[in-house]
């Protein structure tokens, strides 16, 4: 297993690389819906080429560094601050409910109802 630290610094690698292509200012203009529907683009070219037998597994692992700069740019352009970056990193996702289902807001209400904190 490589290292964590080694694989940011391939996302950093990447990053400089996509750079080439627009840049901070280019970059904000783009809604979360993008970025998303940037990154499964790679990841279904991913997903296609393991299903399809690829000869070269770096084809794959390629699509999925180019993923995941890419949603690591959409953080940076929407994380309102560090601050909320480090609040909504490492907790459940049940704490924020992406739709309002009964069952999608029951972990949502049952973090309310112990008197945990709701993050801002």
């Amino acid at each position: 297993m490589i290292d964590r630290e080694k694989v940011y610094e391939a996302l950093t690698r990447e990053n400089d690389y996509a750079m080439g292509f627009g840049g901070p200012e280019h970059d904000a203009r783009f809604s979360y819906m993008d970025w998303i529907a940037f990154a499964r683009r790679y990841l279904q070219q991913a997903e296609d080429g393991y299903t399809g037998f690829c000869p070269d597994d770096r084809a794959i692992r390629q699509r999925l560094v180019k993923a995941a700069s890419l949603l690591v740019t959409a953080l940076q352009h929407h994380c309102k601050s560090e601050e909320e970056l480090n609040l909504i990193a490492g907790v459940s996702s049940e704490q924020f409910p992406v739709d309002d289902s009964p069952a999608a807001l029951e972990p949502y209400r049952r973090h309310l109802a112990e008197g945990k904190p709701i993050l801002d």
